[in-house]
């Protein structure tokens, strides 16, 4: 993308992408989305406050589980 100063990209409630999230990763860009109540729970109960910064890792099973939704979306 080319972009050379900070950038912050804010994104409103929707699918947390793992795609989508890795591409942002590579692009060396800061971003915030909000997610759903039921994503991220075990993530959620490590937090001490709701403004947190939180590393998901992507564990083997959450990858599989993101391949069977796409399977089970064709």
């Amino acid at each position: 993308m080319g972009i050379k100063q900070p950038v912050l990209v804010i994104f409103d409630c929707g699918y947390p992408s793992i795609k989508f999230s890795d591409f942002l990763e590579a692009e060396g860009l800061h971003y915030l989305i909000r997610l759903s109540s039921n994503d991220y729970k075990a993530e959620r109960k490590q937090m001490q406050s709701e403004d947190k910064e939180v590393i998901l890792k992507h564990s083997f099973v959450r990858l599989q589980k993101y391949a069977k939704n796409i399977w089970d979306s064709m």
